[in-house]
């Protein structure tokens, strides 16, 4: 019988160890003595598990040990909005109005929290967070799209401030992704249009945005349009078709040519008390059509890689029952030079993975359970493997738990 923690079997450490799926408890673990070091080092960075999945009520899902307990630092009536990494945005849901309020961001491994004003004096109560992206850390710009066609991106940093564009303004309006690159952030257009954006900071201290010259403008195509004129276009679980009302394309062209002629003009900073009119009823009464048929959908997500950006573009059959299937995955790489999307007919490159989400995308490097090449889709939950261009479902979660509002959740990585 072992004396001490340090005369532990070695493949007993190894079972303790493999049950440890909270990056800081593995970090605790390693400093109990050499033996402990050498076995979390078998299960660290380079035996890397799959990431967790937390629903929008806060439930948390790991690949090893399934779902757990809604964790307690969770507030009563919280709705989780966004995801970045490590990191939770979560607001307080009314139900009588339909409103969510109060945002906050935390980080459930460092217990670090952070309050998010400048999101609630921007965001209109009856507008959701359709995309949430932070450059870096939580004191840093942060940026997020809405399903407020008046304000559709919104752009923070905590503590000094928050910038929206003005009302339905072009281009803002039509873009349906966005990621941070370097220093800019980078947005995408359903006609996969990538314009960048400049951040800095006004006299007063207050972030500010500059649409610097779009790095690949591309003509609408007639095929991503459905009869009605809006394109067939995924869902996070809300209501943010940007483009159902949308003027003409020629207007549209011809707005997006005011714009580069304006490249290096300074947006207004708008005057928060009217951006968010507490008498716009946002999304509350409208009625969705019930769709009772089988149809194709086709998604768009900007994920940075290895200092390259991708345009990923999953075609995906929604089954009258409201599941779904991967068909096809076009992914493509931002060519600056020639302003044009170069399609990666050969694997994703970097020996690298992607996980997809309406909420959050990421690229990770393969190695332990996460494969190469490999794309995985959360809704769907499926793998999609670009060499041999076929999807089959994940076997390590439920069908049961998959679903619209769930979000990938990536633990930080040990420093062995």
């Amino acid at each position: 019988m072992a004396s001490s923690w340090s005369d532990l079997p070695p493949e007993l450490l190894d079972l303790v160890v493999a049950g440890l799926p909270n990056p800081a408890d593995r970090a605790r673990s390693r400093a109990v003595c050499r033996s402990w070091h050498s076995a979390v080092r078998r299960h660290g960075p380079q035996a890397a598990q799959l990431p967790w999945m937390v629903f929008t009520d806060g439930e948390v899902v790991t690949p090893t040990n399934g779902p757990s307990e809604h964790p307690t630092f969770i507030p009563e009536n919280s709705h989780l909005s966004g995801s970045a990494d490590e990191w939770l945005l979560f607001g307080v849901y009314h139900r009588t109005p339909k409103l969510i309020d109060n945002y906050v961001l935390h980080n459930i491994f460092s217990g670090e929290r952070v309050s998010l004003t400048e999101l609630d004096a921007a965001l209109h109560r009856a507008y959701r967070v359709s995309k949430f992206r932070m450059q870096s850390t939580a004191h840093d710009f942060m940026a997020v799209v809405t399903t407020n066609k008046n304000h559709p991106l919104i752009v923070i940093l905590p503590g000094k401030g928050v910038w929206v564009p003005e009302p339905q303004a072009v281009p803002y309006v039509y873009i349906i992704d966005i990621a941070f690159h370097g220093e800019k952030l980078y947005g995408i257009s359903k006609a996969e249009d990538l314009i960048p954006f400049d951040l800095g900071l006004d006299e007063d201290g207050r972030p500010t945005v500059i649409i610097a010259r779009r790095v690949i403008r591309r003509p609408r195509a007639i095929d991503d349009m459905d009869t009605n004129g809006a394109p067939h276009v995924c869902s996070d679980g809300w209501d943010d078709d940007y483009s159902s009302n949308d003027e003409d394309d020629d207007e549209d062209d011809d707005d997006e040519d005011d714009i580069d002629d304006e490249d290096d003009q300074d947006e207004e900073v708008i005057d928060i008390d009217v951006a968010a009119d507490d008498g716009d009823e946002g999304e509350e009464g409208e009625e969705e059509e019930e769709e009772e048929e089988d149809k194709e959908y086709t998604c768009w997500h900007l994920v940075q890689s290895h200092g390259e950006l991708l345009m990923m573009k999953p075609h995906t059959h929604i089954f009258s029952d409201y599941s779904s299937s991967i068909r096809q995955v076009d992914v493509f790489m931002a060519d600056v030079k020639t302003r044009k999307w170069v399609r990666m007919a050969n694997g994703l490159g970097g020996g690298g993975a992607l996980f997809i989400s309406q909420h959050f995308s990421k690229f990770v490097s393969a190695r332990g359970d996460i494969k190469e090449d490999a794309i995985y889709f959360l809704e769907s939950g499926e793998v999609f493997n670009m060499k041999t261009q076929n999807a089959k479902p994940m076997r390590f979660y439920e069908p049961g738990y998959l679903g619209w509002n769930v979000m990938w959740l990536f633990p930080p990585e040990l420093v062995l």
